[in-house]
């Protein structure tokens, strides 16, 4: 007897709760298509982070590795020689 009394409980509970979610369906529809549309075009970035620009994401790490690969083929050549170089020549070495 008491099983059936607690499973009768279970049932009205759930029951309650599939009335409240279809009762307030639309309301809930309506709320996340007026987000949407107020938040239509703006731009998030990725991870909280904002885009870094095309030379930091792209140039420098490309001029790292043949910054490597150049000082593999020539083991005596240092970073310190290749900035003077540079210096020499008017450019700079940012790193």
């Amino acid at each position: 007897m008491i099983m059936l009394i607690v499973l009768g409980a279970f049932c009205l509970a759930g029951s309650a709760y599939l009335v409240g979610e279809a009762v307030t369906l639309p309301a809930r529809e309506r709320r996340s298509s007026v987000n949407r549309a107020a938040n239509y075009g703006k731009v998030r970035a990725l991870l909280g982070q904002r885009q870094l620009p095309f030379s930091q994401r792209v140039l420098v790490p490309i001029g790292d590795r043949l910054a490597g690969f150049t000082l593999k083929l020539h083991p005596k050549t240092t970073t310190e020689g290749v900035s003077a170089k540079l210096l020499a020549a008017g450019w700079s070495l940012s790193s």
